[in-house]
């Protein structure tokens, strides 16, 4: 195991001591390969964890710190915190909440139902991997399409890999009813869009909805 491999470990049992209600957001594949340098690694914990675990991450040479000025953050969104070690470019990325940016303003931050925060942590899987626990299916996808609709504005080919893969799995009824909460009126193009394997134009599709 190498330098940054023995890093990244270290960091998700440092978290696994002292807090179980947390779920890897994404990005496993390129966790599972320790192909983070430069990038992040996105955890969603419980409120009441954040201390603890910002206290284990310190411990193992994490330096801590938040979002800076000048975002906004709305209906319950909190700021991330940023956990980045002193020697390796690896940081990990801690949520409180599910926020996406706002279409309209780049540097504000929408909280969404809470009933889609509870869904994540009711919902998660259990694994064998470093980081314990990801979302179930249905959760990941509408996860990965408020990315790729809110805050990216766009479906790399990446994006679009993770969307459709998911896809073959999921309960398509749960993932309707999920979107249901975050895209309203327009969640039966977005669903369409990814069941016709069109997961690429996802941005599109949502902004020129005739009832967005």
């Amino acid at each position: 195991m190498t330098g940054r491999d023995q890093i990244i470990s270290d960091g998700f049992e440092a978290i696994d001591r002292v807090c179980d209600n947390y779920v890897l957001l994404r990005g496993f594949d390129e966790v599972a390969c320790q192909s983070h340098g430069g990038q992040d690694i996105d955890m969603l914990i419980s409120r009441k964890d954040l201390d603890a675990v910002t206290s284990a991450l310190a411990s193992n040479k994490f330096n801590i710190s938040v979002d800076p000025a000048p975002y906004r953050y709305l209906y319950g969104a909190k700021p991330r915190v940023h956990c980045r070690h002193a020697d390796f470019d690896i940081m990990f990325d801690l949520h409180t909440s599910l926020f996406y940016n706002s279409i309209g303003h780049d540097n504000v931050c929408v909280n969404v139902d809470e009933a889609v925060l509870d869904s994540m942590f009711n919902n998660r899987v259990k694994t064998d991997n470093c980081w314990k626990y990801e979302p179930s299916k249905e959760d990941y996808i509408v996860h990965l399409c408020c990315r790729v609709i809110f805050d990216k504005r766009g479906c790399d080919e990446k994006y679009t890999s993770w969307i459709q893969e998911a896809y073959k799995d999921c309960d398509e009824k749960k993932v309707r009813d999920l979107c249901t909460l975050i895209f309203y009126s327009a969640t039966d193009r977005i669903v369409e869009c990814i069941s016709n394997n069109q997961s690429q134009h996802l941005f599109k599709t949502y902004i020129t909805s005739s009832q967005y």
